[in-house]
């Protein structure tokens, strides 16, 4: 009797690991932080609270100056939903990627391409019985060399399923948390995108002389943004609000163009929001100014900050308010004055 109640459990034991889910996960996180340190501390008691166990640890040099941490845990199930659910509160997500494996199926796999391998092995085995290997038969050799082949894909599938056999289920997290460094041109996204677009431009000249410039230029033109980070080339054409048909003198066009680059800021989101990325930036270029005596070109230079309205993967609503500053000192004191910007951009 107790004799078949150690079987009855033992039986009973074995199902229950049989009946177990036997499905790994793993969670690619990249993340950029602030302050490391800071951040260290947070994963830390983290990984304190779940019990994780850390399976691999690198910086990126000694602790205090470390700009990067790198690591390979491992959990229960529990605390992989707890990391998944706790590690974008570290900063920014760069990339967080789940990968599952149902380790029964792969398994499953193995055996039916382990059994497809032995069965062509067999076919192998019969025919070689059937030629003479002392004759030097070209058959056979050639026979014996697609056998090793087989044996060697069977020996390592075998290992292979032997490894799948002891695994039941495993939860890891490979995470890399990055210090952001604080230089305007690595807070860029440097992919390049074809983006076209429209844009309108006005100009309130802050000193308008009389006879040289107007007090407000408005028009359009084009933007032509090539990276997502962003950077962009433009043209305006701007026509004078406020001169009269019979004033020669004073500059009636201007043709603007010009190459610019906007960062985004490092507390609002990095331009990863939908709406309402906050931004600065500038626009470099040059001005054609012409009325009906006078054609001129100066270089001109437009800080600005701005607000993308709205932003996704193939579209980008964006307005700005710059001050238009030629390089010339003449045209500086005749000319200056605020931009305001609204454009619109499209993958194309």
């Amino acid at each position: 009797m107790k004799r078949s109640l150690v079987i009855l459990i033992h039986l009973l034991f074995v199902a229950s690991l049989q009946a177990q889910p036997m499905m790994s996960q793993r969670l690619d996180a990249s993340i950029i932080v602030m302050d490391l340190k800071a951040a260290q501390v947070k994963l830390n008691s983290l990984i304190e609270t779940h019990q994780a166990l850390i399976l691999n640890s690198s910086t990126s040099g000694a602790y205090s100056n470390a700009r990067q941490l790198t690591l390979l845990l491992s959990t229960n199930q529990a605390g992989f939903d707890a990391f998944r659910k706790e590690l974008p509160a570290l900063g920014t997500v760069r990339r967080f990627d789940l990968n599952t494996r149902d380790n029964q199926k792969e398994k499953e796999s193995i055996e039916m391409e382990l059994g497809f391998y032995k069965s062509q092995r067999e076919v192998y085995t019969t025919e070689m019985t059937k030629l003479d290997p002392s004759a030097r038969n070209k058959n056979y050799e050639t026979m014996w060399e697609k056998a090793r082949e087989l044996d060697q894909r069977i020996f390592e599938l075998e290992k292979r399923l032997l490894n799948r056999k002891q695994e039941t289920s495993a939860w890891e997290v490979s995470l890399s948390i990055e210090e952001e460094h604080g230089e305007p041109l690595e807070s860029a996204d440097w992919d390049f995108v074809n983006m076209p677009g429209l844009e309108t431009m006005v100009i309130a000249v802050e000193n308008p002389k009389k006879g040289v410039s107007d007090a407000v230029y408005a028009g359009g033109g084009l933007r032509y943004m090539f990276t997502r980070g962003k950077s962009y080339l433009n043209l305006q054409v701007l026509k004078a609000m406020n001169t009269s048909s019979g004033d020669s003198t004073t500059a009636r066009d201007m043709f603007v163009y010009g190459w610019g680059s906007d960062f985004y800021a490092r507390y609002f989101g990095r331009g990863q929001n939908q709406f309402f990325n906050l931004y600065s930036g500038f626009v470099i270029g040059g001005t054609f100014m012409t009325s009906e005596t006078i054609n001129r070109h100066v270089m001109h230079v437009n800080p600005h900050i701005g607000i993308e309205i709205f932003k996704n993967q193939y579209m980008v609503l964006d307005t700005r308010v710059g001050y238009f500053l030629p390089l010339t000192e003449k045209q500086n004191q005749d000319f200056r004055g605020l931009t305001h910007n609204l454009s619109f951009n499209f993958v194309f």
